[in-house]
């Protein structure tokens, strides 16, 4: 038997949940599959599609180019253990980053039930979720560390300069190309980190960490 939980409520009155937890409870030995997770942004912040891709980083996932959809960015393979993406929602009027989190990815961190994804918010930011810009002085040293001339470092940099709108693409050209190691050690983090990790924290307080009585009032 399997059972699909959607975010929203039906009707405003409805405590949040309040149909999951009495399921659980007459099934405990329910494993999640798979999980979606969403961060929206007001459009009051600065984070919109083209911020996601600048400055987006999720964990070792690179950017899917094979998705032709004009209407957002997707990070990760349709059928790998984590799948990011970025678009514009019109019912909240904003943007939002959604993660669909396959069991591999779920049973590599020990999240067996609901009663686990308190953990997503040590796991997730930094991690998985990361905002950040590429420090050109960093680069530059890294790049006479590794005796690179001049004229290889000033065509290295142009290159960079003409990929400033992705940022996966950036990283996973120095890498790849360029074969530098340990290419996050050259970002610098961004204060819309701190709007993900807020997000998750209020988020994970709505969800107890352990099933309770059958029966027994939530507050």
């Amino acid at each position: 038997m399997k059972f699909c939980i959607e975010s929203e409520r039906q009707h405003g009155y409805l405590a949040p949940y309040s149909l999951i937890f009495p399921i659980l409870n007459v099934a405990p030995g329910a494993k999640l599959t798979m999980m979606e997770l969403a961060c929206d942004f007001s459009p009051l912040s600065s984070v919109t599609r083209d911020f996601v891709l600048r400055h987006g980083v999720f964990g070792k996932s690179w950017r899917d180019l094979s998705t032709q959809n004009p209407a957002g960015d997707w990070w990760g393979s349709r059928r790998g253990a984590k799948r990011s993406k970025s678009y514009f929602k019109d019912e909240i009027c904003g943007h939002r980053l959604e993660l669909r989190m396959r069991s591999r990815f779920l049973n590599r961190y020990g999240i067996n039930a609901v009663y686990d994804t308190g953990r997503f918010v040590r796991i997730l930011p930094r991690r998985h979720i990361y905002f950040a810009r590429l420090d050109e002085q960093r680069l530059i040293a890294r790049l006479r560390a590794s005796a690179f001339s001049t004229e290889q470092t000033l065509g290295i940099l142009r290159k960079v300069n003409g990929m400033k709108k992705d940022l996966c693409a950036t990283l996973s050209y120095l890498r790849r190309q360029v074969k530098l190691t340990n290419v996050q050690r050259l970002l610098i983090p961004l204060p819309e980190n701190r709007l993900v990790l807020e997000a998750l924290e209020s988020w994970a307080e709505m969800w107890p960490s352990a099933p309770g009585r059958l029966g027994k009032k939530r507050g």
